[in-house]
């Protein structure tokens, strides 16, 4: 994944927001960019881990974030969990599905996984507990941390105007400032909100993509 300096993208809000100082835009945008990962879920990655060890009585487990991704990232959802298990005689790919711990039942001896829940922060808990060691393959959910420099290059190439009208909506909401606009302000929510609702459905037609089947062709007799 590529990165950029917020401080260079803040060119364009920056023009518009005169005399803002320059920590404020940066807060505005790097919000802009959480608000929007948050709402689109479109900004992912796919980890296999190694084999995670069982932890016993349900443990929480943890998604595990490398380099620049663990300095500038936070994982905020899992979109899916897979396992893997290894075992020679019997290798093979599993789906997990995601569960609610409420209907559980924690009593039940340990096994191989079928369900999964979500726990913030990049934690998942794992139902049965795993009766051995398995490798998991899961597609993350990612966000910029609050306080990052640098951010991830991929949404800006396609929805910049979209997080930068974010930032401004933000912005302009500022009480007793000289740009403050509430008219403004939900101008620019809407134009931030209709890119929320494109980049949602682009997000939802990758993940769809590969998935699909075609239902064969009936062939009918006269």
């Amino acid at each position: 994944m590529n990165y950029v300096e917020v401080f260079p993208q803040l060119r364009n809000i920056g023009q518009i927001i005169r005399r803002c100082p320059t920590p404020v835009l940066r807060q505005a945008y790097v919000q802009s960019l959480r608000d929007w990962c948050n709402q689109t879920h479109w900004l992912r990655k796919d980890i296999t881990t190694a084999a995670v060890s069982n932890s016993g009585g349900n443990g929480a487990y943890y998604v595990p974030l490398t380099g620049d991704d663990d300095t500038y990232l936070e994982v905020i959802a899992i979109r899916s969990l897979k396992g893997i298990d290894t075992t020679p005689s019997r290798p093979r790919e599993f789906v997990i599905k995601p569960g609610d711990p409420l209907k559980w039942d924690l009593t039940q001896d340990v096994g191989e996984p079928r369900w999964y829940a979500y726990r913030p922060e990049s934690q998942f808990d794992l139902f049965p507990s795993p009766d051995i060691d398995y490798t998991y393959r899961i597609t993350a959910v990612l966000q910029p941390k609050d306080d990052a420099r640098y951010v991830p290059e991929e949404p800006l190439l396609k929805h910049r105007r979209v997080i930068e009208a974010g930032a401004l909506a933000h912005l302009f909401t500022i009480p007793k400032q000289p740009w403050s606009d509430r008219n403004e302000a939900l101008m620019q929510m809407k134009v931030f909100q209709a890119g929320v609702n494109n980049a949602k459905a682009d997000a939802q037609r990758s993940h769809n993509t590969g998935s699909q089947r075609i239902a064969p062709r009936r062939f009918l007799r006269g």
